[in-house]
């Protein structure tokens, strides 16, 4: 975790270096298997009064007493951010430190010209990124395609696209057997992580969940990923700023942008962190200038 969190600080350097500052505002938790919302979503007041919003991955790795989050509220981004440093880190922690990245990098992310006029190229896209790279032609029909993490609905999608389907999970494999009366044949595996090395060095192209940064896992599993076109991250946890993602041989990230006003904010506590259905998300392909054309098949 300690090596993958480099990261996570390199991050922060490059938001204080562009002058990017702001108070903590409010912080939510929610913690619910049932609906699968294991979220930590965080608003930032900056300097300038704008208002940005932020989500991590929690993993449910949730402290039973959450009013140590109350001392923090209007207290200085960073200094937060430090003083959790200062803790034993657990996954909950992590998860708190990306909510406020995100919330801070929130006015990049929100404005494709914003994150153009910084050097990178993204598209605004009506549809989540993974569908996206379908439509763009950026998988190709021979692809071994690798996920980290199960992405149900666009495993399904792909799949029928795609040569063959590798999934990583932390998950005990159990969880995903399925039992089929008739015989038939699926280009779809489930492996341990404990097959990481051999399941990415194998893909030519790897799709990773943001779960990654929070669980520590992220560097050590694309040193896999040399062998691949290239390598994408998908979700809320890798929505903040995202040089130091590049710079780490992430290719393609899948943004999800939450608005920051209150109606959503109401919505998102109502729901208990439900907002897999929310209409006026944003959804953002973003990638170092030029990268796409390098990654077509």
């Amino acid at each position: 975790m300690k090596m993958s969190y480099e990261i996570i600080k390199k991050t922060i350097d490059e938001l204080r270096a562009l002058g990017v500052k702001g108070n903590l505002l409010d912080v939510i938790v929610t913690r619910s298997t049932r609906l699968f919302t294991p979220w930590t979503f965080s608003y930032i007041t900056c300097e300038d009064g704008y208002i940005g919003c932020g989500m991590g991955n929690n993993g449910f790795d949730v402290p039973i007493d959450l009013s140590f989050l109350e001392e923090l509220i209007n207290l200085d981004a960073y200094k937060v951010i430090n003083r959790l440093e200062q803790g034993n880190m657990r996954m909950f922690d992590l998860s708190v430190i990306i909510s406020i990245l995100a919330a801070l990098s929130h006015k990049f992310m929100w404005d494709e010209n914003a994150l153009r006029a910084h050097g990178f190229d993204a598209k605004m896209l009506s549809k989540p990124a993974l569908s996206a790279i379908l439509d763009l032609g950026l998988i190709d029909s021979k692809d071994v395609v690798a996920f980290v993490g199960y992405f149900y609905g666009f495993v399904a999608q792909i799949s029928t696209f795609v040569k063959e389907v590798n999934i990583l999970e932390l998950e005990p494999i159990g969880d995903f057997d399925i039992y089929k009366a008739k015989s038939e044949n699926t280009n779809v595996r489930v492996f341990p992580s404990s097959k990481s090395k051999e399941v990415l060095e194998h893909a030519d192209v790897v799709i990773m969940t943001g779960m990654t940064i929070a669980n520590g896992t992220v560097l050590p599993l694309l040193e896999f990923t040399k062998n691949a076109r290239f390598v994408m991250m998908m979700g809320p946890t890798n929505t903040f700023y995202p040089k130091a993602l590049f710079d780490a041989g992430v290719d393609l990230i899948g943004a999800i942008v939450f608005p920051s006003g209150e109606q959503f904010k109401k919505r998102f506590i109502n729901s208990r962190g439900y907002w897999y259905s929310e209409m006026d998300l944003k959804h953002m392909l973003i990638c170092p200038k030029g990268r796409m054309k390098k990654i077509k098949p």
